[in-house]
């Protein structure tokens, strides 16, 4: 009897430390990703004794900081004692298919490798030996010319063997180790994919009362993530809005995946600290300020992990983003799969239709497209990020442009790429140049027509833009002979026309301007500019 109701008290023990000190892997519930670094939010239910309970929550990444945690826990009657964490390399997972394949190759290749490796050291030892012994003496020394002959036979097919051996060993050996190194990439992936190191966080709680259903929440940061924005702009005619879609490239390097979780993007910064910020004096005269690629207008208090280069993501570079002093975040509507791996995934936030004005640039002295512009007003209120654009005209697919929101401009100038409908050519009229020499002066006369025709079916608007040159230098004087009413900017020489030409009609404008230089004088008189080309 005494035996039985020891087993019973033992059993009763036992089933209390053992509920006492429960594992469990909690799902991820939500991730917040911020332009560098994001913040991973799980959810765990468990049972709960009266009492002291210790819960380890295992499976998280192994890339949470420490200091970041912030843990939650309900009902009310419990009491949190201590969170801890630590990394856990021992967590047991069993091999991926392709990872215990993969090592079966490696090590297969290695031993062969080894093998070919012991066969060219006594090869080379051999060949070694062959040198030291290679004098057998002469007929000085007695020995027959015919023993010489078969020594040297020897010598020369021996030498021949292992030269020929050596080489085939040292190609096979180059051939292993490259498998090898494709092997041990693929492992290194595998393994990152499917069997990371993780971190388990360590809570003891105190129950009131048994608690069936206690519910944990965990929210740490991680480093090793981030998000880039990324636009798509549209634009079927010149006439109607333009669609800009705007879209995220979210990487994850964590150590865990993200799958079907619901996510926010945001522009705050997840690794300030609690200290209060220092506002820096504004200077709203000083334009290198503000569009200086990194945000200075409140001083960033102490950074609370992280804030040195060795710890991002490999193979994953960050940038400087402009971004507005009021943070931004958008709630992603659609859960989202983004795995461990470093690799961008692309994630939609959300779609504006804008209105916009159309107009059309041109500088035919350094290109002979005209170019498609959309401006865009009230642009700032739509909390966008400056990001590469991949632009389509007319369900034609353009090219990258830039959306540059660090722009001190009340409108969003989108280029559309080139238009090849607005033709331009610009000449030289060589009946009006002319070179003289007025005493010990030189005076060049320079004379240009450019032609702008619109084969569009639509009115158009043009920018026309080209320029005189300018001399810096007292004793070189340009004057201005021609401009067709476009105005001159004194300080640069550029010449703007604003043209408006209607469907199939066109307009020339011509440019003319002197140089007057003492004789001699070593003047640039054009502009060049540099291109690649072969070199026989």
């Amino acid at each position: 009897m005494n035996k039985l109701f020891a087993l019973l008290w033992a059993g009763t023990c036992m089933t209390t430390l053992l509920r006492a000190q429960q594992i469990i892997e909690p799902k991820i519930e939500q991730v917040t990703v911020y332009t560098r670094g994001a913040e991973i939010q799980h959810r765990g239910m468990c049972g709960l004794d009266a009492g002291k309970n210790t819960v380890v929550f295992s499976g998280l990444s192994p890339d949470l900081n420490p200091n970041s945690i912030v843990l939650e826990v309900s009902p009310g009657n419990l009491t949190l004692l201590s969170v801890t964490s630590q990394t856990n390399y021992l967590r047991s997972v069993k091999d991926h298919a392709g990872i215990s394949s993969g090592k079966d190759s490696l090590e297969a290749i290695t031993d062969k490798m080894d093998l070919l490796t012991l066969q060219i050291e006594v090869l080379n030892s051999e060949k070694n030996m062959l040198f030291r012994n290679e004098s057998i003496g002469g007929t000085a020394n007695n020995v027959p010319v015919a023993e010489i002959a078969r020594a040297a036979d020897f010598y020369r097919n021996r030498m021949n063997e292992i030269n020929l051996l050596l080489s085939q060993y040292k190609k096979q050996l180059l051939q292993f180790e490259s498998r090898k190194t494709a092997f041990t990439r693929q492992l290194a992936e595998l393994n990152a994919q499917f069997n990371p190191p993780t971190s388990d966080i360590t809570v003891v709680v105190v129950a009131n009362s048994a608690a069936p259903e206690a519910s944990f929440s965990i929210k740490y940061l991680v480093d090793q993530a981030g998000w880039a924005p990324k636009y798509d702009v549209r634009a079927e005619n010149i006439e109607g809005p333009v669609q800009l879609i705007y879209r995220a490239n979210v990487f994850n390097n964590s150590g865990i995946h993200w799958n079907e979780v619901k996510m926010k993007l945001s522009t705050a910064d997840p690794l300030l600290g609690a200290e209060k910020p220092t506002l820096e004096t504004w200077d709203v005269a000083d334009l290198n300020e503000q569009i200086r690629l990194t945000d200075v207008a409140i001083a960033a208090p102490n950074r609370r992990f992280l804030d040195n280069e060795k710890n991002a993501a490999a193979d994953v570079a960050f940038v400087q983003l402009n971004v507005a002093e009021l943070s931004t975040e958008f709630e992603i509507t659609l859960p989202y799969t983004v795995l461990s791996d470093s690799k961008p995934y692309t994630v939609d936030v959300t779609a504006y239709s804008l209105p916009a004005v159309y107009e059309h640039f041109a500088a035919p002295k350094a290109d002979t497209d005209a170019f498609l512009t959309a401006k865009i007003t009230g642009w700032a209120d739509l909390n966008l990020v400056s990001g590469q654009a991949s632009v389509y005209f007319a369900g034609t697919y353009l090219g990258q442009s830039l959306i540059n929101t660090a722009s001190v401009e009340d409108t969003l100038a989108i280029s559309l790429g080139r238009d090849k409908k607005v033709m331009l050519r610009r000449e030289k009229l060589v009946e009006l140049n002319k070179r003289q020499f007025i005493g010990n002066n030189e005076k060049e006369t320079f004379y240009f027509e450019t032609t702008v025709r619109n084969n569009r079916d639509k009115p158009i608007a043009l920018e026309l833009a080209d320029q005189l040159p300018i001399s810096t230098d007292g004793d070189i004087l340009v004057e201005s002979l021609e401009v067709s009413d476009g105005v001159v900017d004194k300080h640069t020489g550029r010449v703007t026309w604003r043209i408006a030409l209607e469907p199939g009609t066109s307009k020339k404008v011509t440019l003319g301007y002197s140089i007057r230089s003492p004789k001699g004088a070593a003047l640039r008189k054009q502009k060049f500019r540099s291109v690649s080309s072969p070199s026989f």
